[in-house]
């Protein structure tokens, strides 16, 4: 098909190909770069079907001139042209098999995932050693950053536990949609998105056709983890959430480090306090944390605050940004100077 006969006889001219004379029969015997060797059906030859065909740009091909060997997909993490192949992730570990390029191992950091031959960046509370060895946990109260790659990285950490209901169904949840809740929640709490740990999500059971979700936030020691507690206004996350394509939470309980008592959860607007259960130990930390909220917070710089949040929302600016007034609180990592 890469020939043609204008005169008939012996003159024939090929546009494409190498080609040679066997037993009287020209034969395709190779094809430019990113273009398949095509002449056999069924590993025998056929006369009437040789050609090179092209191989799209999404595709590469190892070998042009041997008819084994078919354009092949380019894999997520390379790059092709129709001909080449480029790795687009320093590092990757490749082996050829089967006339294409096999994803073998991943850069320390990340986790291979061999059937979908890409390379997930580890997640947090985990160390990814790289290759293709799998994850492996931090103890129970250590925390590490996504991206971690050694044990070095699990740090002693005190957690924030919360429990959030939903009025939406579970699959409601795509991992896109976890990832905004993340940012919904870090932006709410003055944290870090990386710093914050979706435990499960799931059914509620109490709620018809609702979601619950139990989620953890990394603070670096107790009083940390307690002013995350107490900064934590209900109102205040559901703007957070909407603003980042959710609906709207009730937030059913806050646990601080290994403490087994749920704290209540001071919604927004209410002057009720917070409701307690169990040691005596964990009322007078729910008292503190309610005494923090009435001693700093008015009702009318509650109503300023969320007016902030909203405006923030609308003109996309984000405190991880830099931009703090003069009365909100600053995180514990960053001086008010800087």
């Amino acid at each position: 098909q890469n020939g043609d006969c204008p005169e008939g006889g012996a003159n024939v001219l090929f546009s494409l190909g190498t080609w040679t004379v066997l037993n009287g029969v020209y034969h395709l015997i190779g094809c430019p770069a990113g273009h398949q060797l095509i002449n056999k059906v069924d590993g025998t030859f056929s006369n009437q079907i040789q050609r090179c065909h092209s191989c799209s740009p999404d595709q590469y091909l190892l070998d042009s001139n041997n008819p084994a060997f078919v354009c092949q997909l380019c894999p997520p993490l390379a790059k092709c042209n129709g001909s080449s192949f480029q790795s687009s992730m320093q590092d990757a570990e490749w082996t050829i098999s089967g006339g294409r390029y096999i994803l073998t191992g991943c850069p320390a950091g990340y986790q291979l995932m061999a059937s979908e031959q890409t390379c997930s960046r580890c997640p947090a509370q985990f160390f990814c050693p790289g290759s293709n060895s799998a994850r492996i946990a931090c103890p129970d109260t250590f925390f590490s950053p996504p991206g971690s790659n050694a044990s070095q990285a699990c740090v002693s950490t005190v957690f924030v536990h919360l429990i959030l209901t939903f009025a939406v169904p579970v699959d409601f949840f795509t991992v896109e949609k976890q990832q905004s809740l993340s940012a919904a929640i870090a932006e709410a709490t003055h944290t870090l998105p990386s710093h914050v740990v979706i435990d499960s999500i799931a059914a509620a059971q109490e709620t018809p056709a609702g979601t619950k979700a139990i989620v953890r936030l990394a603070a670096a020691d107790g009083n940390q983890a307690h002013s995350i507690a107490s900064a934590l206004v209900e109102i205040e996350l559901n703007a957070h959430l909407v603003a980042n394509g959710l609906s709207d939470c009730t937030v059913s309980g806050i646990r601080v480090g290994d403490d087994r008592t749920v704290l209540g959860f001071l919604s927004a607007g209410a002057t009720a306090g917070i409701a307690v259960s169990g040691t005596v130990m964990a009322v007078l930390l729910g008292s503190w944390i309610w005494l923090k909220q009435q001693r700093f917070e008015s009702t009318d710089e509650r109503i300023l605050r969320l007016k902030i949040v909203q405006l923030r929302n609308r003109l996309g600016i984000r405190r991880q940004n830099g931009f703090f007034l003069t009365s909100e609180r600053t995180p514990l990592w960053r001086r008010r100077d800087q």
